[in-house]
């Protein structure tokens, strides 16, 4: 029988910790969906050049870590110079404690997300997962919740690291066709922003607008800066989902 066709789909500032995440991703992720589908990886980077990230000069070569099959970037320079020109027609802010360079790369996020959701909008797959290349994944990707999820177009899988006001963004997985409509919520930016809320909040409304629902699965994950540094573990939200003292294990054996 014939493999159904997936997408690993990796975004943002890729050489930032692709170094520390890779075998992660590939252990829990690619080699899950390789058992049962045919699968491709597509990666758009976020090219910072020379500027410092988490105070850490990256290696842009890091980027040959991950054997992808399509490969998008834009400089980030020039993309600051486009946002600058939209900020100018529009108040896009967020909460009263988001500086303008938080907001700043709040909104270079959603762009590298706005590309992804191009590039399954014009491309044919049956399942799709996207992520942000700095998650380290502890466990294994839920394969019945990928299964079970693809021929649905009104429900994307998520997890819970870091909820905020709205839902945990960064990972999701499902049919192509709701992953990249959520992903494109920069296309239309301006009719979220202004807002009192954060980057999950948007997220959440973006959810709601287009009928999709989400739904979490049990995999455990968190983001490794170019520093080292872990954001998003320990969470109180993961002691529903697994043996905290076994996962921690991990996370000790990380750097240590």
């Amino acid at each position: 029988m014939t493999k159904k066709r997936a997408v690993i789909c990796l975004y943002g500032v890729v050489p930032r910790s692709i170094k520390y995440t890779i075998n992660s991703i590939k252990e829990n992720i690619i080699n899950v969906l390789e058992e049962y589908f045919d699968v491709s990886i597509y990666v758009f980077n976020m090219n910072v050049e020379n500027e410092p990230v988490d105070n850490t000069i990256l290696d842009q070569n890091d980027i040959k870590l991950i054997q992808f099959n399509y490969f998008e970037e834009k400089k980030q320079k020039e993309f600051d110079l486009e946002l600058s020109e939209k900020q100018k027609k529009f108040n896009l802010t967020f909460r009263s404690n988001y500086t303008p360079i938080i907001t700043q790369n709040a909104l270079r996020q959603l762009y590298s997300e706005y590309r992804v959701g191009k590039f399954l909008e014009n491309n044919n797959y049956d399942f799709a997962i996207a992520f942000s290349s700095d998650f380290f994944f502890a466990t294994n990707l839920n394969i019945d919740d990928c299964l079970n999820s693809y021929a649905n177009t009104n429900i994307l899988y998520g997890s819970i690291i870091n909820e905020g006001q709205g839902f945990s963004n960064g990972f999701f997985f499902g049919n192509p066709k709701p992953l990249a409509t959520i992903m494109k919520r920069f296309e239309k930016i301006e009719t979220y922003l202004p807002i009192n809320g954060d980057y999950e909040y948007v997220l959440k409304l973006s959810f709601e607008r287009n009928n999709i629902s989400r739904k979490i699965t049990n995999i455990i994950c968190f983001k490794i800066r170019a520093n080292k540094k872990i954001f998003g573990w320990p969470n109180n939200n993961y002691k529903s989902l697994c043996n905290i003292s076994e996962i921690n294990k991990i996370y000790n054996n990380i750097f240590l």
